[in-house]
């Protein structure tokens, strides 16, 4: 507990104070985008996801430092592997990768947790119990899993505050989860995410001073999924993935195809700061838009209501936690 106190606390200090500079610095340079969802269309500095990385890393990293932990090589794999996602981010928030090529370099940024074969080749199926699937584990769900959850929290996104919000949330919840299970590189792991995602959203709350951009959903994304994979809490991980899965799956079973943002227009805003669902819902629904439909709503109240879903989906991933630690005791 103490020691994930130490790294969620410089994980804070680290990204609130880059933050600052890094607003200023991306306005200079025009690394900016347009708020949509303001009436006034203001250009905010983007790519702000940069100090997420940075303080997350920093406050894992100095934790490690004091006290080495007895599975450091899976810690270190999911490192890298946040490295590589980062990296993808980047690359997505300067030239917009398309919508094809994102998941795959997703996919690959598993790699790391590949090699190293983390984790065991049995899961829990529901309705089934424990299977064996060999290999399929490490070249199939690993790497299906991590991109599903870094494009699956990048498409939850686009409100202030939301990203960093439901980061902070998933974390917050994970780490005390992962204590209970007795998870310590789990823990070291998201407690590190959690407060770097509470720095940032001091700076990301409505009215937003500075966006994540992908750099941030993206690796966010993928901090949780690996977490969860290293300390073989996939099913905790994926209930509190619900309100993204949720998402996803309408975008998919709306659109029958992998999209991207920009092919369609995004939540229309009024004079008056109303949100209003987007006019290609015909098209392509998301939760928002459902939402939307059927009550217009300012932002920060469309926001609140994200990240009390999102809370609603951790206390669920947190009576599934509790549940699989009395089964422990039991046997």
């Amino acid at each position: 507990m103490a020691l994930c106190s130490v790294a969620a606390i410089v994980a804070f200090v680290v990204t609130f104070l880059f933050t600052r500079p890094l607003i200023d610095k991306f306005r200079h340079v025009g690394i900016v985008s347009p708020d949509v969802h303001k009436p006034s269309k203001p250009s905010i500095p983007d790519m702000g996801g940069i100090t997420i990385v940075i303080g997350f890393l920093i406050g894992l990293i100095s934790v490690l430092m004091l006290s080495p932990h007895p599975k450091i090589t899976d810690i270190l794999a999911s490192i890298v592997t946040t490295f590589l996602m980062a990296f993808v981010g980047i690359v997505d928030d300067l030239t917009e990768l398309t919508k094809n090529v994102k998941p795959l370099l997703a996919a690959f940024a598993a790699a790391p947790l590949i090699i190293i074969r983390v984790g065991y080749s049995s899961i829990t199926l529901p309705f089934v119990g424990m299977v064996d699937i060999g290999l399929f584990y490490w070249y199939l769900v690993i790497p299906v899993g991590l991109a599903a959850a870094a494009n699956g929290f990048n498409s939850l996104a686009g409100f202030n505050g939301l990203e960093a919000g439901l980061g902070a949330i998933i974390s917050f919840f994970l780490t005390f989860e992962a204590l209970i299970l007795g998870v310590g590189e789990t823990a070291l792991t998201v407690a590190a995410l959690f407060g770097a995602c509470v720095a940032f959203l001091y700076y990301n709350r409505y009215p937003a001073k500075i966006f994540p951009g992908d750099t941030g959903t993206l690796t966010i994304g993928a901090i949780i999924a690996s977490a969860c994979i290293i300390g073989r809490m996939e099913w905790i991980g994926v209930t509190a993935f619900i309100p993204h899965i949720l998402n996803y799956g309408l975008i998919l079973a709306t659109s029958r195809r992998l999209t991207s943002s920009s092919e369609f227009q995004p939540t229309q805003v009024s004079e008056d700061g109303t949100l209003m669902r987007s006019p290609s819902m015909r098209h392509r629904i998301t939760l928002a838009d459902l939402i939307l439909s059927l009550r217009k709503m300012r932002e920060p109240d469309l926001v609140r209501l994200f990240l009390a879903i999102e809370a609603v989906a951790c206390i669920l991933s947190l009576v599934l936690t509790l549940s699989y630690a009395q089964s422990a005791r039991i046997q």
